[in-house]
């Protein structure tokens, strides 16, 4: 394996008036290639505010991050964006899909920014709905497919554009335990078909003793 995501010394401070809120205290931390993690911690600790930052959603007070050799931190916001949208994949607890878009059209968005033809970005959104099980509901809209449908969609186009590693906030954490199963088994199953990497923050502790490696994080750093 090798590295694909570090951070050094990142800091991250709220200001409000004169108080200073000190979020993430000099966190280090590195990510290979083709590994599953998970962040665990209590609300508050600190973990959605550090996958934000690695996934160039939002800057360090200090410190640096690091993508595929490259700072992230000193790039400019364009070049940011490319980087998000061809190398990073992003889940969310609640799917932010697209409310007046199809699966297939919400899956296909991605290859679309990037400037692919949409028949290409089509017909890569329809093979990765049939992949996670939702071949018979790529015209459905959001509003018409179930909470762990609706998960499945934001997964498949969270990967369209084939990206090195998938940050996912609470991916199954307005799921029930039976569908949050299978949100894990299908993120594990496309790690090993397509060496996605997954940096997933979460409650959950079953899902986080499943991957490869569980990293608590307590008041702002990483314990």
């Amino acid at each position: 394996m090798s590295n694909l995501l570090y951070c050094s010394d990142v800091v991250k401070n709220y200001q409000e008036g004169n108080q200073t809120t000190n979020v993430l205290k000099g966190v280090n931390f590195s990510l290979e290639k083709n590994e599953l993690v998970s962040i665990v911690g209590s609300s508050g600790s600190g973990k959605s505010t550090l996958l934000h930052i690695l996934g160039a959603l939002d800057s360090p007070t200090s410190g640096d991050v690091s993508f595929m050799g490259r700072s992230l931190t000193t790039m400019k916001s364009g070049q940011q964006a490319r980087v998000r949208n061809r190398h990073i994949g992003f889940i969310y607890q609640f799917h932010h899909l697209l409310a007046d878009f199809s699966a297939v059209e919400n899956v296909a968005m991605p290859m679309l920014i990037a400037g692919k033809p949409a028949r290409e970005a089509r017909k890569e959104a329809v093979s990765l709905l049939d992949m996670v099980g939702l071949s018979h509901r790529i015209d459905h809209r959001p509003s018409e497919l179930s909470g762990g449908e609706r998960q499945r969609v934001a997964i498949a186009r969270s990967i369209i554009n084939r990206p090195e590693i998938v940050l996912a906030d609470e991916p199954t954490g307005n799921l029930d335990y039976k569908t949050a199963l299978s949100v894990y088994d299908l993120m594990r199953d496309l790690n090993q078909a397509h060496g996605t990497a997954f940096l997933i923050v979460t409650h959950d502790n079953e899902l986080a003793d499943k991957m490869d490696r569980k990293v608590l994080m307590q008041d702002g750093e990483l314990v």
